[in-house]
């Protein structure tokens, strides 16, 4: 199994803290947040490791050195992650979990993620739903649509940026991707909206509730100080 770290986007919502550096090298406890998720990886027995890096990258390849992969997204100031993920797609073979560079979770939590054996595994939130990530709408178990346009009153869960695909999910994931890059209206999506369009095309998105395990992503100043306060304690 391998793991893909997106990290290539700007972090403009954290200015000033990421006028210097991506927000994946904000500092939470003793090592930067992407330090965190790369020592829990491998705990869970993951070693091949690729980092997407864009803004800034060069910072994030002097941190964590030669023990990682990285790819290169060039477009990350006009795209968002469907087509930084898209861009890297000969690594999307075999079983695979993505992580948005800026979650903080539980290794426990991440190790159910990986161990899950279903074609899609989304690690989702349905106790705390929120506007600040994407909520998801569930029927009979299977997640069918995810994204910011659900409102917060409809959402049946958030899902908290990190998913593991079979060989099988991940084909299906690129194909999906595919048809999307090609139309100008999704330069600005995540890579999710393939996830529903797969959901629609009748394939079950299988998902893992947090329930009480702790986790948090980065994504104001005011989540960074609380993240302080919760890690450094």
């Amino acid at each position: 199994m391998k793991a893909i770290i997106l990290a290539a986007g700007q972090s403009t919502r954290l200015y000033p803290l990421t006028l210097d550096k991506p927000k994946c090298l904000l500092t939470i406890g003793n090592n930067t947040i992407i330090e965190h998720q790369i020592t829990w990886l491998r705990g869970c027995g993951i070693d091949d490791i690729i980092v997407v890096i864009g803004y800034l990258g060069q910072r994030i390849k002097e941190v964590l050195g030669n023990t990682i992969r990285y790819k290169y997204y060039k477009d990350f100031e006009k795209t968002n992650n469907l087509h930084t993920l898209y861009n890297v797609r000969d690594e999307l073979k075999g079983d695979i979990v993505i992580l948005f560079s800026d979650v903080l979770l539980s290794k426990d939590l991440l190790r159910r993620c990986i161990e899950n054996k279903k074609d899609f595994s989304l690690i989702i939130d349905k106790q705390n739903i929120t506007g600040k990530t994407m909520r998801v709408k569930i029927k009979d178990h299977s997640i069918y649509d995810i994204g910011s346009h659900i409102p917060v009153q409809e959402g049946d869960g958030n899902f908290i940026g990190i998913a593991g695909f079979s060989r099988k999910g991940a084909e299906l994931l690129v194909e999906q991707m595919e048809k999307l890059v090609k139309n100008e209206f999704y330069r600005q999506s995540y890579y999710t909206t393939a996830l529903t369009e797969i959901a629609r095309m009748g394939h079950e998105i299988n998902y893992i509730d947090v329930k009480n395990e702790p986790w948090m992503e980065i994504d104001y100043e005011e989540d960074y100080q609380k993240a302080l306060r919760v890690y450094n304690q």
